[in-house]
């Protein structure tokens, strides 16, 4: 009986040290002085501030080739235009809302932290009116023409290093929002896309804001 007692302690022994040789050791998390400066939200000069929400629209962008991730474009009441990537706050947010925020030192155009937000019931944000059908991400679209209600720029990251490029963002007079790397404009001599011009475009149908190709008319 001690023999096979003997026999069961030893091997439950062996199951625990394989076990803990085989599992990772968690990472070490990173005090704040230890993630590099560019990386770190930085707080703007008005963070305690309060700026409202007069404009928000919520739309999908891909990071690292495949992975979609939702983000915020929001307008401030001083005019000025932000994108923040969902992750980074949990809630809801709304037309009308007053936010104070940081943003990131080599991207100022996102922002990294709200710290504060005085709700007041607005509308909710707004998503693209038109709906392409549903495919692979590879697939285009058929080409749509529109007419242009809106347009600004914002330096924008493509991937999760802090790498921005520029990006122009527009929104049509039928109801959608879409975004092109700005270098794309010039290709296809769109450059001078500007309110109130006619212009074609495509999209993935899996990602409804993001261009593929896009032309002046």
């Amino acid at each position: 009986m001690k023999k096979v007692l003997f026999s069961l302690m030893a091997a439950f022994v062996w199951l625990s040290l394989s076990a803990s040789a085989c599992s990772p050791e968690p990472l070490p998390e990173l005090k704040p002085e230890q993630i590099p400066e560019d990386q770190q939200p930085v707080s703007n000069i008005d963070e305690l501030h309060f700026h409202t929400i007069v404009n928000l629209w919520e739309m999908k962008m891909r990071q690292h080739l495949l992975l979609p991730f939702n983000l915020y474009i929001l307008q401030r009441e001083d005019g000025k235009w932000f994108y923040l990537n969902r992750t980074n706050y949990g809630q809801e947010l709304r037309v009308g809302d007053d936010v104070a925020a940081s943003y990131y030192t080599n991207c100022p155009d996102e922002l990294a932290v709200i710290h504060e937000r005085r709700t007041h019931g607005g509308a909710p944000a707004r998503v693209n009116a038109t709906k392409p059908a549903l495919g692979s991400y590879l697939v285009a679209s058929d080409p749509i023409e529109a007419d242009v209600k809106n347009l600004f720029f914002l330096n924008m990251r493509y991937t999760s290093l802090f790498s921005p490029i520029e990006t122009c963002l527009i929104e049509t007079t039928d109801g959608n929002l879409i975004y092109v790397k700005a270098s794309k404009l010039a290709e296809t001599n769109s450059q001078s896309l500007s309110v109130g011009d006619h212009f074609v475009y495509s999209v993935y149908t899996i990602y409804p804001n993001e261009v593929v190709a896009i032309k002046k008319l």
